[in-house]
């Protein structure tokens, strides 16, 4: 058993700049953006590992889990300068982000031997994700004064799940070794928008993925190691909210 915790606070700094053009390069927009983003967060996250060996050399069962807790607060500001038609305007942006995350995995694996340098190993994963975001945006109108902004602001929450079944053969001799896995993967996102309209959204994805790695010894004392992954990725909330990012 591992318990871990740890805490963040950092401070970005960013600048862009972009000029349009006409078709014959006469300018029409300037576009100046200067964004400061204070970031606070704390991870807690507990890791547990089981392995049992059997009588028979090479027969083993084993059990993964670990989960973890993530919050993270956000402060941006940011201030765009646009100069369009000889005429400059200057908008202040605020925006207040809290960010929660609660996640675990399980991995249940049993491997047995095959021959005399072989092994079939099958294992079940399930890994969780929940996550939330709530995101209240601001602009600063003439008197200074920060009014709340509804399409720039956003209150989501989402839920990604994935089992995977694996079923993979090694060989091993002779400092060589070989490695081959197959993979299903049965993905399942549920996304709920509360702000600023309310929705439910649903996909189910399935995959089979390959991988295979090992090293191959060469005349000389020379040798190769290979790998090929195949792999997917978790859309972060920021890609499935609905709502525009103006820091980019």
């Amino acid at each position: 058993i591992r318990p871990s915790l740890s805490f963040q606070d950092n401070e970005s700094i960013d600048y862009s700049a972009a000029v349009t053009r006409d078709e014959n390069g006469d300018i029409i927009k300037e576009t100046e953006n200067n964004y400061l983003s204070l970031n606070k967060s704390y991870n807690i996250r507990n890791d547990i590992d089981f392995t049992h060996k059997f009588g028979k050399i090479g027969r083993t069962m084993g059990i993964e889990f670990n989960n973890t807790i993530r919050n993270t607060n956000r402060e941006n500001f940011q201030t765009e300068l646009l100069s369009e038609a000889n005429r400059d305007s200057l908008t202040n942006y605020e925006y207040n982000t809290e960010d929660k995350q609660f996640s675990y995995n399980l991995e249940v694996n049993f491997s047995e031997p095959v021959g005399a340098k072989g092994q079939v190993s099958v294992e079940y994963e399930i890994d969780n994700s929940d996550r939330s975001s709530d995101k209240k945006a601001y602009i600063e109108d003439e008197s200074e004064i920060l009014n709340f902004n509804t399409e720039l602001s956003n209150e989501f929450e989402s839920r990604y799940t994935t089992h995977q079944g694996k079923l993979s053969y090694s060989i091993r001799g002779f400092g060589q070794f070989f490695t081959i896995r197959g993979t299903y993967q049965h993905a399942i996102l549920n996304n709920d928008q509360f702000f600023p309209e309310s929705g439910t959204f649903q996909r189910k994805f399935n995959n089979f993925i390959p991988s295979m790695y090992g090293k191959v010894n060469f005349k000389g004392g020379s040798d190769m190691f290979f790998r090929y992954s195949g792999d997917t990725d978790e859309p972060s909330v920021s890609q499935l909210q609905n709502v525009v990012d103006r820091s980019n």
